[in-house]
């Protein structure tokens, strides 16, 4: 199993998700970490998640992009738009 590593902004320690395949697309990522972090799905508290490498400082901003197995990221929440929100 390949992992992620991610922590939220203003968190002290990171967590593990694990995924089947050696890239993982955005999207996938953001839905396993929906999924581990119980949040509720709510009409009125739509969000989205921005997501940026540790360590090369590239942000992921495209749903389809790939992030490689092994990756450290920092995560935070954000406002989101309708057509990325009906996606989550």
């Amino acid at each position: 199993m390949n992992t992620l590593n991610y922590k939220f902004r203003n968190e002290k320690y990171f967590q593990t998700i694990g995924f089947q395949h050696p890239v993982v697309a955005v999207l996938d990522f953001k839905k396993g970490v929906i999924s581990q972090g119980n949040y509720e799905r709510d009409n009125e508290q739509l969000f989205d998640f921005a997501i940026v490498n540790q360590r090369t400082g590239e942000q992921y901003r495209d749903n389809n992009q790939l992030i490689p197995r092994q990756t450290f990221l920092v995560i935070h929440r954000i406002p989101a738009t309708e057509q990325r929100s009906a996606k989550l």
